[in-house]
């Protein structure tokens, strides 16, 4: 799955919404809280345990970052209860904004999997509307 979204802002002011937890909750649809297992920077190999709300059901993810490159990538391992996966955020400038790209792609488990295309379908609109919401924030009134 990809989805792409232009952000008005440089990929500087962008790349932090991707990682730190208040900013993320702004703009990621049912996200909570994360609670990192170190205290340190975000890095390669930074872990944590990631809440999600949906549905009334909270919903817990394991993530583990394995490619940080400020301001232009990242990349996180992420296991969950609906499968695992590999989420990756690209930031390129585009004039005076960003171009930022997310794909994600992993193993839905059972009974998931049966639904797969669906599955898939449903997590692109959400990816897409999330990416929709993260550029609204750098709107004049946002």
């Amino acid at each position: 799955m990809k989805v792409s979204q232009y952000v008005p802002a440089p990929p500087e002011e962008v790349f932090p919404y991707l990682h730190d937890p208040p900013l993320m909750k702004r703009w990621m649809a049912g996200f909570v809280r994360a609670e990192p297992s170190g205290t340190g920077p975000v890095e390669v190999g930074s872990r944590s345990t990631d809440y999600f709300e949906e549905n009334g059901r909270t919903i817990r993810m394991e993530t583990e970052v394995i490619e940080f490159d400020p301001p232009r990538l990242l990349a996180a391992a992420v296991d969950g209860p609906v499968g695992a996966l590999t989420s990756s955020f690209r930031l390129r400038a585009d004039g005076s904004g960003t171009h930022l790209s997310h794909t994600s792609s992993g193993v839905w488990r059972m009974p998931y999997r049966l639904l797969g295309p669906i599955m898939t379908a449903m997590a692109r609109r959400r990816a897409a509307a999330d990416l929709e919401r993260l550029a609204g924030l750098f709107q004049p009134d946002g």
